[in-house]
């Protein structure tokens, strides 16, 4: 109808029959749509081959990132774990500096929320950020799973929302062990599941995509929905999908199915794939809503050409129909011409008006209707330019003047109208004149076809390139023959190669030299069988650097199943091969003085012993420790004690062969490892310049600082083959070291280990007779010199060993200071010998002063006073008759503690005495302080004072400075009368020692003392 109307056509009867035309016009249709329809079947079929390549591309990547980022979680876990059992060896943790390497970590690590040390009920002992972490972790499931299962390994956990910044977490853990493999507790660190959630929200999978990572059990640890579904909604809930439970039950590390999410009912193409490492998968899901857009906008396209085919064969077979009824009336031809013109109007699949010159409709059709959301009536209300966007009126108006000045004959642009639902739509205006005559414009004709997909479609395309473009992974695409068609910004910066250098050459031109071409053929043949590899590969800069980088390749198939191109995707991992290096140093070295660890130095121990063993030499350990480093710690701060050992690590470097290892162990703990050694001067001759070495200062933050060691060597095989043990008899061979008096070595010796069995077997006999109540208290009478009365006892304690007999103290009291168990031991002789002296008084026997030993640790650990008061209510005893006696060390232990609790004590009416006075730190301002009430001289003075005028001295000047003080004084170890008339010249007011009597049983005592009194009767 475009142009002019024309007069009826007139002329011969056509000779074809109009079946034979309108069969040929069907024939022709039907071949139009089949071709359609196959051509929209391969390209659906082509959608959905490149919806299943994404997906599975894009979990690869998935599992690399997140593997790599629990890969150095585990690996920074491995390494606070080991060096936590390490120091648990060694007896002891340094709880500072093991936070301190905790928080390290957490920078090399942002996928952690914090990293924390539970000891085995559960509580927490060290940490990051302890503020953010529970106290107990007893009630957790990992904390249990760790507990109860030996070889548990790396252990995730369901997400739980943390209570601080409720945010979700993933908890990961291993198992700490004692070195004889039982529970010490768990390190376990807390994964951010909205790092994982930030890491899934980069993909390109569309508006209903979905990226989710699983446990084994289907729960869901982090994912990624579209909206309304929020994160709190699924995290820690169970997948429904049974296609997926059955791959992974069936053993299937990777696939692909369709299924629909139960969350939100959505249809999804699915690829899943596990971790390689770990029991966690990836699944990540394409909607076709997303993946066929391009498809249903080709389709689109394709039904309105061949509508438009079909239209216009239709036109064609009515123009010609006409031409065979041309005699008929002009008045029917041009009524049938109108209604011919209606219908074509009224069903084109494209949206199609008459409008007239003023810009009103006056006819639309259905179509448009549709488009613009208007039904017929509305539209005919309007005119054009109310529903034009504004932006495109100007260009509607300047083309529409060149057609009515008949500059053109039709014009066609591209144009947005606004919908009646405020929605703006893509259309294609293609416009002409209808005329009555060559200068009489009638109308306008429009046809309107909507392009709103196909503008998505370019703005797709146009995203997809700038993707391409801007990308921060190098791409690289080949064709077949693998020649480089395109690469991306990224492979420029990382190559340093421009397009122009590399399209048309093979990757063969950034070839390292470093691969064989074995590797090359594996690549190439992985890719022609299963289309996909991915791995670690060396490659060479433009300017000859040579770098690592991690890549992806796929190949992309037609749809005959025929390779067309190559995809590579890569990333340079030089940072990333940098900190595995530098994680992989941390794992067996110091991280403050770059020695050797403990475990390096393990393994080059193994190998010395092996060598030793085939050279028919020797090796040697030597254990060394800083002498008083604790104390220039608290003197100077951390900070100068880290650079002393540092400065001491390049010292003992520097005394020992390049051949031999200097290891730090921890703390201020260095072993040596001496190898080819001949015979034990050799390794005195080290050790000696060693410990000259550590004779000048050094200067650390502007101090002079000076240090010692104390050393202990154990040789190779004369004391032992065994690492362990040998560790264990250079550990006690220092320990001699420090108690000769440091600054010295010590080889191991057998008696070593004798008495070092003999103080375990003492130790834990003592804690049985504790329990068995094996202990008994001997008396020893204490003697008024100038009346030779009997006026107090001292309590010695006695244990009645079930094989060894009665045990003297000196044999297990050091034991029990140096375990603690003197504190229970001390209780129970404070309560039987406050009985005791009760049952004497009821006996009807004299008043004595009952004299009891107090320990220093027994007012380190407080209770004291409660334990005295106990003894002296249980058993009824006056507070008058009791004594204590304290050494010199306990006053000047925490001084005012001691004071305060002596006080308290003294006001009851409790007696003290200062033990063995004249051996230890003597003070008179502490004998003022305390206000004790006794001196008594060390037997060690009074025995030999008689041979010795110094001991004589000393006696004396003690006796006299306690009389000027208003003191008594008592000595002990008299052995004969000559001492104790020495003793009564002197004025010491009271004796006790062999030469009066032994301590005796309680009964043997009572028996004494009834003795006593019938003589001085």
């Amino acid at each position: 109808m475009r142009g002019r109307y024309e007069a009826p056509y007139s002329g011969a009867r056509p000779t074809v029959s109009i079946k034979q035309f309108g069969a040929a016009v069907l024939l022709a249709n039907l071949f139009v749509i089949a071709l359609s329809g196959l051509s929209l079947r391969q390209s659906w079929l082509q959608y959905q081959e490149i919806a299943t390549a994404t997906t599975q591309n894009l979990s690869r990547v998935l599992v690399e990132e997140i593997s790599g980022d629990i890969d150095k979680t585990d690996l920074a876990l491995k390494i606070c774990a080991d060096e936590i059992e390490r120091q648990v060896s060694l007896g002891y943790i340094d709880g500072q500096t093991l936070n301190t390497s905790l928080a390290r970590q957490l920078p090399r690590l942002p996928e952690l929320t914090g990293i924390w040390v539970s000891d085995a009920q559960g509580r927490i002992k060290y940490g990051t950020d302890t503020s953010a972490s529970p106290l107990d972790v007893a009630d957790q499931k990992y904390f249990a799973h760790q507990r109860d299962t030996a070889n548990a390994g790396l252990w995730f956990d369901k997400p739980l929302l943390a209570a601080r910044d409720k945010q979700w977490i993933v908890p990961i853990s291993r198992r700490l062990n004692y070195p004889d493999g039982s529970f010490l507790g768990i390190i376990y660190a807390n994964l951010s599941v909205n790092h994982i959630v930030e890491t899934f929200s980069t993909l390109e999978i569309g508006a209903y995509g979905n990226a989710s990572l699983i446990d084994r059990n289907l729960n869901i640890l982090a994912t990624r929905y579209p909206e309304p579904l929020s994160l709190a909604r699924l995290i820690g809930k169970r997948l429904a999908s049974q296609q997926l439970q059955q791959f992974i039950l069936a053993g299937n590390n990777n696939g692909a199915y369709s299924d629909s999410s139960a969350p939100d009912l959505i249809e999804r193409h699915y690829s899943f794939r596990k971790l390689e490492k770990f029991p966690l998968y990836i699944e990540l899901g394409m909607a076709p809503d997303d993946y066929l857009a391009g498809w249903r906008a080709e389709a689109g396209k394709t039904a309105a050409l061949a509508a438009i085919f079909l239209f216009s064969t239709l036109a064609l077979t009515w123009f010609v129909y006409r031409s065979w009824n041309r005699q008929r009336s002009a008045y029917d031809s041009l009524q049938n011409s109108e209604e011919r013109f209606q219908n074509m109007l009224a069903y084109a699949p494209i949206g199609m008006s008459i409008i007239s010159l003023g810009g009103r409709f006056m006819q639309v059709n259905y179509a448009l209707c549709q488009i613009l959301g208007y039904d017929k009536y509305e539209l005919m209300q309007l005119t054009a330019s109310e529903i034009t966007h504004p932006d495109d009126l100007a260009s509607h108006a300047k083309h529409a003047k060149q057609l009515l000045d008949g500059e053109v004959g039709s014009y066609q642009i591209e144009s947005r109208f606004i919908r009646k639902d405020g929605q703006a739509v893509w259309t294609q205006f293609t416009v002409s004149l209808l005329r009555g005559n060559v200068d009489n414009p009638m109308q306008f004709m429009a046809e309107i076809e909507n392009i709103t997909s196909r503008k998505y479609a370019e703005e797709q395309l146009k995203l997809s390139a700038k993707v391409f473009e801007s990308g921060g992974e190098c791409i690289i695409i080949t064709d077949s023959n693998e020649r480089i068609l395109m690469v991306n910004k990224a492979f420029t910066a990382v190559t340093g190669y421009s397009p122009e250098e590399v399209i048309g050459q093979t990757p063969r031109m950034m070839s390292s030299g470093r691969h064989a071409a074995n590797f090359y053929r594996k690549i190439w043949q992985a890719l022609q069988s299963t289309g996909h590899w991915q791995g670690e590969i060396w490659n060479k800069r433009k300017n000859g650097d040579i770098y690592p980088e991690w890549l992806s390749m796929s190949a992309v198939k037609n749809a005959a199943g025929q390779i067309t191109n190559y995809i590579g995707i890569s990333s340079d991992i030089t940072e990333r091969k940098a900190a595995e290096a530098q994680i992989e140093f941390l794992a067996y070295h110091d991280a403050l003085t770059g020695l050797p660890n403990r475990r390096l130095a393990i393994d080059h121990i193994v190998l010395a012993f092996a060598y030793a063993d085939r050279a028919k030499t020797k090796a040697a350990l030597l254990l060394l420790d800083l002498d008083n480093f604790k104390t220039i710690n608290d003197s100077f701060g951390h900070g100068v004690g880290d650079d002393l050992l540092k400065a001491v690590s390049r010292c003992l470097c520097s005394c020992v062969p390049d051949t031999d290892t200097v290891s730090r162990q921890g703390g201020d703990e260095f072993l040596i490892l001496l190898t080819n050694v001949n015979d034990n001067d050799s390794i005195t001759n080290v050790t000696e310049k060693i410990l000259a070495s550590l004779e000048e200062t050094f200067l650390i933050a502007g101090q002079e600082i000076s240090t010692s060691l104390s050393i202990g060597i154990a040789v190779y095989p004369d004391d032992s083959k065994d690492v362990n043990t040998l560790l264990k008899f250079a550990d006690k061979a220092m320990c001699h070291a420090k108690e000769a008096g440091k600054n010295t070595y010590q080889f191991y010796t057998e008696q070593m280990n004798i008495d070092a069995v003999e103080n375990q077997r003492i130790r834990v006999g003592l804690r049985r007779a504790i329990e068995r109540d094996e202990f008994v208290l001997y008396y020893q009478p204490q003697i008024d010199l100038s009346s030779g009365a009997v006026v107090g006892a001292e309590a010695l304690i006695r244990w009645n060993h079930p094989e060894l007999g009665l045990v003297a103290p000196g044999r297990f009291i050091p034991v029990a200071e140096e375990s603690g168990l003197i504190v229970p031991m001390g209780d129970w002789v404070l309560r039987e010998a406050c009985r005791q002296a009760a049952a004497w008084r009821k006996a009807g026997l004299p008043e004595l002063l009952m004299a009891v030993n107090i320990s220093a640790m027994q007012f380190k650990r407080g209770g004291l006073e409660q334990s005295v008061m106990a003894a002296l209510d249980e058993s009824g005893l006056p507070p008058t008759c009791l004594e204590l006696e304290l050494t010199e060390s306990i006053m000047i232990q925490n001084p005012e503690t001691v004071l305060e609790t002596v006080r308290r004590l003294k006001s009851l009416g409790i007696m003290f005495s200062i033990d063995d006075f004249g051996t230890g730190y003597s003070s008179l301002s502490y004998l003022k302080r305390f206000s004790v009430d006794k001196l008594k001289i060390d037997q060690s003075f009074v025995r030999d004072m008689l041979n010795n005028p110094n001991d004589a001295i000393i006696v004396r000047a003690i006796i006299q400075m306690a009389r000027s003080l208003n003191l008594k004084t008592i000595a002990e170890g008299v052995e004969n009368e000559h001492l104790a008339a020495f003793l009564r010249l002197q004025y010491c007011d009271e004796a006790q020692g062999y030469h009066f009597a032994r301590p005796l049983p309680a009964d043997e005592f009572a028996q004494y003392l009834s003795n006593t009194l019938i003589t001085s009767t």
